[in-house]
């Protein structure tokens, strides 16, 4: 399941968003993470960002990601958003509406559905620990996990991996995606700093639906992490944490890479 929020400017309220798995517009994008988690039974978790002014904790030496990885005896579950302060509560089904001075912004979000085997348990804690991440709320975590300090790329099936980089491998994690994937992508993410140098396999886009006159935005009012293959024979996305300036190269963060025809095309027509 793939969500991109709207920036206020499209909708005076910010809570717009697009559903990119149906290609339809829906009205509030807290809906569509309570429904996530209100039909299910959680028996752990880790909530972790990197922006935690809420509970004036801000940790900014961690990695650059927010999400929720939860778990129960059959199933893990794991959203990766970009969006600060955000949840400040978190209990199994219950959580926290996005706060209204967090809805300026464009957003991504991105929420996958794992069967949980003790290999894959552990690896993808692997992963999740590798970026070094803020965790603020917990509850039933007492594994020990191995941190590697590397740019790994976890195969979870044929069509969805996991990407995590630490902050000691100081590379651009979008070169890094395009480099295991192949072919070059068109990359959105937030530039408030020195911008990597301009390359052939990267193209970053400063606007995005320019074709509807309601929710065209540019990407200075956008703060999600999203990329996309450039060759439809190639199809594959990206919804991650990283951003393309400099200063992250000595953050850790990663994201997810699916790659589908269906979600692929949608993105891409939205995009573009």
């Amino acid at each position: 399941m793939i969500a991109i929020k709207f920036p206020k400017i499209c909708d005076n309220i910010g809570l717009s968003y697009i559903d990119i798995n149906k290609l339809e517009i829906k009205q509030n994008i807290n809906k569509w993470i309570e429904t996530i988690y209100k039909n299910n039974i959680w028996l752990g978790w880790l909530v972790y960002n990197d922006q935690t002014n809420h509970i004036k904790n801000e940790r900014n030496n961690y990695g650059h990601c927010k999400g929720i990885f939860s778990w129960n005896d059959t199933a893990i579950g794991w959203l990766v958003h970009s969006v600060p302060q955000f949840p400040a509560i978190f209990n199994d089904n219950i959580i926290s509406e996005i706060d209204k001075s967090e809805l300026i912004y464009g957003q991504s979000f991105i929420y996958l559905e794992i069967e949980k085997t003790q290999d894959n348990f552990l690896k993808l804690l692997n992963q999740l620990f590798n970026m070094r991440p803020h965790i603020y709320i917990s509850n039933n975590f007492s594994e020990d996990v191995i941190i590697y300090n590397n740019i790994s790329n976890y195969k979870i099936n044929d069509k969805i991996f996991h990407i995590s980089k630490s902050n000691v491998n100081h590379i651009d994690i979008y070169k890094y995606i395009t480099s295991q994937f192949g072919g070059s992508c068109n990359a959105e993410t937030w530039i408030r700093g020195k911008h990597y140098e301009k390359t052939d396999d990267i193209n970053d886009l400063t606007e995005i639906n320019k074709k509807d006159a309601i929710y065209h935005y540019t990407e200075t009012h956008d703060h999600s992490k999203i990329a996309l293959s450039i060759d439809p024979d190639n199809p594959w996305i990206f919804v991650g944490d990283l951003n393309r300036m400099t200063s992250q190269l000595t953050r850790g963060g990663g994201g997810f890479v699916i790659i589908d025809d269906k979600l692929w095309s949608n993105l891409n027509k939205f995009i573009f």
